[in-house]
């Protein structure tokens, strides 16, 4: 083994030290000799080239022991080199077109087909929506078991995403003044769609004749349970039609309005339901705090998704006539405390 090696370093380094020699020979023929001199033996050599590219060649193929001929042709010099050098095009031509029109393309580094990277990309957007109604479902299954519990249902603060410091300020140790109370009432109150609370709001903070404090308004007891008193807003400004009657099991109130007008949340609160039914057309079912559920009817088209947070007043959903119960725009609305349907004309102004 090492004197193969030591005979391939000899031979690499004779034809290493051949090409100076060559170059040398080269300077010291241009230098004894003149240009036309040069000229001359540059026209001999291809003259000669010229006569060996034309001069014709038999190939025979003989058998080694009869040296009976078996197959022979002939070609000149030219014919061979324009033969190799078409036979090396169409190899390469044959080459780049197997690489391009078949799946061995996809072998090579930084190569991609364009629907391969198409259906990556669709994989993985599928795979964040997917994800995303999982989250959602999850909330809403966690959301519906306090429900049927009658648990601790979430409040607005817990679909925050920022929270407060964990130093709680005491009650009395801080005071807004009038003119900062009376600017922080017209921030909250506007809104791009100027929806105002429902009268009832203001019934449930109406101060006292007698002792001048704030008296909240009372309201008849549900499962003998009270009813906190929320600032519901008003989900549709419109005409009242068919009312709220438990005995003929309409759990809720008609409002007509005009078609694709805004129908908005009467409460924060999170999204249970967004979905279509073949009777009820278009529904939207709203977790509040306080064990309050929101559900509206009837809707021409959907804003919001299962899983989402809303606030007061937020458009929910257009109004329509979807559904086959339904013959007009209306809208069909419920109100639910404790897993059971109560009256919303005594919660809502519309």
């Amino acid at each position: 083994m090492p004197n193969k090696l030591t005979q391939i370093l000899k031979a690499t380094g004779n034809a290493l030290a051949r090409i100076p020699r060559f170059f040398a020979k080269c300077v010291r023929y241009v230098r004894n000799h003149t240009w036309s001199e040069i000229r001359e033996r540059l026209r001999e050599r291809s003259q000669h080239l010229k006569t060996e590219m034309h001069r014709k060649h038999r190939f025979v193929v003989m058998d080694s022991e009869t040296f009976r001929e078996k197959w022979s042709f002939q070609l000149t010099g030219i014919n061979l080199f324009v033969t190799i050098g078409v036979s090396v095009i169409v190899l390469i031509v044959l080459t780049s077109l197997l690489i391009a029109f078949t799946s061995l393309r996809e072998f090579i580094p930084g190569y991609m087909r364009g629907e391969i990277m198409e259906q990556a990309y669709e994989n993985t957007r599928k795979l964040d929506s997917l994800e995303r109604v999982l989250n959602q479902q999850e909330m809403q299954l966690n959301n519906i078991k306090l429900v049927i519990g009658g648990g601790q249902l979430p409040t607005e603060d817990d679909y925050r995403r920022t929270k407060d410091t964990n130093e709680k300020v005491k009650p009395g140790e801080y005071t807004h003044s009038e003119a900062d109370s009376i600017l922080r009432e017209e921030v909250e109150s506007a809104d791009q769609y100027q929806v105002k609370p429902s009268k009832i709001n203001k019934l449930a903070t109406k101060p006292s004749q007698e002792t001048g404090t704030v008296a909240a308004t009372r309201i008849e007891p549900v499962s003998g349970n009270t009813p906190a008193v929320l600032p519901f807003f008003s989900p549709l400004n419109g005409k009242v039609g068919r009312t709220f009657n438990k005995k003929d099991k309409h759990f809720g109130t008609d409002v007509s309005g005009v078609d694709n007008s805004v129908v908005k949340s009467i409460y924060s609160g999170t999204v249970l339901l967004a979905s279509f039914t073949p009777d009820n057309g278009y529904i939207v079912v709203i977790q509040h705090p306080s064990n309050y559920i929101s559900v509206y009817k009837h809707c021409g088209s959907l804003l919001k998704r299962a899983g989402d947070a809303v606030r007061a007043g937020e458009p929910v959903a257009f109004l329509g006539d979807s559904g086959v119960k339904n013959s007009e725009p209306h809208l069909h609305f419920e109100l639910w405390f404790n897993g059971k349907p109560i009256n919303p004309e005594s919660y809502v102004n519309f």
